[in-house]
């Protein structure tokens, strides 16, 4: 980002407009992985899982437990992208009103869609997407 520093005149009132509109952007990984973002957020595909509890660590049994999820949805997919202009082919999508827990597994206030296609030979080794 960047910082902008303005005059305002003592005794006056004087407006600012701030347009909060960031782009979609992608970052590149190892071995042309890419993650999504737009502003702060980053973006990820839902998955659909089975939670097994394998460690308990304090308190109540939802307040500080390890996880094992295994996918119950397709997950392996690669996304169809101009990286010269990713804009053009990830589309901003605001889909309702933030609500009490907008960072929930459901209900998002905000989507990206894009084109993607599966990856068959994508798998799993190790308990890890490889």
């Amino acid at each position: 980002g960047t910082m902008w520093r303005g005059a305002a005149p003592a005794g006056r009132r004087t407006a600012f407009h701030v347009d909060f509109a960031p782009s979609v952007r992608v970052e590149r990984w190892f071995n042309d992985a890419v993650s999504v973002h737009r502003g702060a957020l980053m973006y990820s595909l839902p998955i659909a899982a089975n939670y097994t509890t394998y460690a308990h660590h304090f308190g109540a049994r939802d307040m500080s437990s390890d996880y094992y999820l295994s996918p119950t949805s397709p997950w392996a997919y690669a996304l169809d992208l101009d990286l010269q202009d990713p804009g053009q082919s990830l589309a901003f999508v605001r889909v309702g009103a933030p609500g009490a827990a907008p960072f929930n597994h459901t209900g998002w206030p905000v989507m990206i869609r894009a084109r993607a296609r599966p990856l068959a030979g994508w798998g799993v080794a190790e308990n890890s997407a490889a």
